[in-house]
């Protein structure tokens, strides 16, 4: 199966959807650090030998302790903008020239903390209605919907707050979810009466499918719009899929199977 890209636009989706040809802010992620016992801990301590490092501006160094448990050390604000005839994001010069700096710094051993510093928003405040989070939902699993991206869709996180609140006005039960660099919409409440492992494949239940009869529901679409990927020769539509809710990443069938496009039944083809 390979990507084939995708240009069909959400049903609904206009004037939810703004790409932008704006100014917006954005700035280098120097480091990740991965959950796990003194995470945090280790990335004060590397953020504070960096803002002693010569050549930085030790004031522009910040560790934000993200709710996913990773912990994120970035550098610096760039204002970027996106030219409105190509689409292409451009950067201002300081930033390439800080971003390729930091890459190259090194400890007294020789070892590169930063050597995978990239580009990356700059972290936005959470927007939506908080009854709407998916951190509400009591049930394992979510059907995803949407996800709108940080690097193409400006406003991503209202753009996931706005289709919830439209999917919401049209009766479903929605909700979103804020990442660091992309926000995701779902829709219902599911358990493991919904969905069984068959042959590697995750199959449906009934009321799994009677959502994906409904065109919004049907299709997990990418910064609004439908994505397309080749299976057995074939040009088809990444179908909307069940994920596990954050926090119930125990979940039984969770441990069996991935739930990616690939392996999820497709709408229409599934059997109780």
């Amino acid at each position: 199966m390979t990507a084939a890209g995708g240009c069909a636009s959400s049903p609904g989706s206009s004037g939810i959807v703004g790409h932008g040809t704006g100014e917006v802010t954005w700035t280098i992620l120097a480091l990740e650090v991965a959950p796990g016992e003194g995470s945090r801990t280790e990335a004060e301590r590397i953020a504070s030998r960096l803002r002693r490092t010569p050549g930085i501006n030790g004031k522009l160094v910040q560790v934000a302790h993200d709710p996913d448990g990773v912990s994120r050390i970035y550098y610096g604000s760039y204002p970027a903008r996106t030219d409105p005839r190509t689409g292409r994001r451009l950067f201002p010069a300081k930033m390439d020239s800080d971003l390729r700096m930091i890459r190259f710094l090194r400890e007294e051993d020789g070892s590169n903390f930063f050597a995978m510093a990239t580009r990356a928003r700059k972290p936005m405040p959470d927007v939506g209605d908080p009854a709407w989070a998916l951190s509400r939902a009591e049930g394992p699993y979510t059907l995803q919907v949407a996800v709108f991206e940080a690097h193409v869709v400006d406003e991503y996180k209202e753009a996931a707050s706005k289709w919830c609140e439209e999917l919401r006005r049209r009766g479903y039960e929605a909700f979103y979810h804020h990442a660091t660099v992309s926000s995701m919409v779902t829709v219902g409440q599911f358990n493991e009466r919904d969905v069984r492992l068959s042959a590697g494949n995750l199959i449906y239940g009934e009321r799994v499918r009677r959502l994906q009869e409904d065109e919004l529901l049907r299709y997990n679409y990418i910064n609004g719009a439908k994505v397309f990927v080749i299976d057995d020769g074939k040009r088809v539509p990444v179908p909307s899929q069940l994920m596990i809710v954050p926090g119930h990443e125990d979940a039984q069938i969770g441990k069996d199977a991935e739930f990616s496009p690939a392996r999820a039944a497709a709408p229409g083809s599934a059997r109780s």
